[in-house]
């Protein structure tokens, strides 16, 4: 419509060609504390209209040392507790390079939070604490403040 007079104007007007944005993760791969690589999913969409225009599984292969860092990771989360900074201070301890060991605390599958109940429960069985103490040792460990203070809760304390 004429904003001037009023009056309607039909006109035909070309469709625009789709035009192709960056490919974004639509999925992230995932990959198990054994070791095996989940692909992700990677789409590309019309910067105009935004209909996926393209579509791609995409994945990671690990190397080696990669593999027998999770594995060891899983290893040791099987037999004790760890705080994700100590994880990475065994697994480097044990000859694992600092990304090697690093990729392994990232992709373990552990629950931080549910470590550090885990802690917790181990040091109330050795010793006795105040909130404040196991808090404390708890963040010696590695813990941040907010999984330490978890563990405490999860413990009664």
């Amino acid at each position: 419509m004429c904003k001037r007079c009023g009056e309607t104007i039909k006109q035909e007007t070309q469709k625009k060609e789709h035009t192709p944005g960056d490919w974004e993760i639509q999925k992230d791969y995932t990959i198990s504390s054994d070791g095996y690589v989940t692909p992700g999913v990677k789409v590309q969409k019309c910067k105009v209209c935004g209909q996926v225009l393209n579509q791609q599984e995409y994945t990671v292969e690990l190397t080696v040392s990669q593999s027998n860092a999770l594995a060891r990771a899983a290893s040791y989360l099987d037999y004790t507790s760890f705080s994700y900074k100590s994880l990475i201070d065994q697994l480097e301890f044990e000859g694992f390079s600092s990304e090697d060991a690093t990729f392994a605390a990232d992709h373990c599958g552990a629950d931080w939070m549910v470590q550090a109940e885990k802690k917790a429960r181990q040091y109330m069985d050795y010793s006795s604490f105040s909130r404040a103490s196991l808090i404390g040792q708890l963040e010696f460990e590695g813990f941040t403040a907010e999984q330490a203070a978890h563990g405490a809760d999860s413990v009664g304390l």
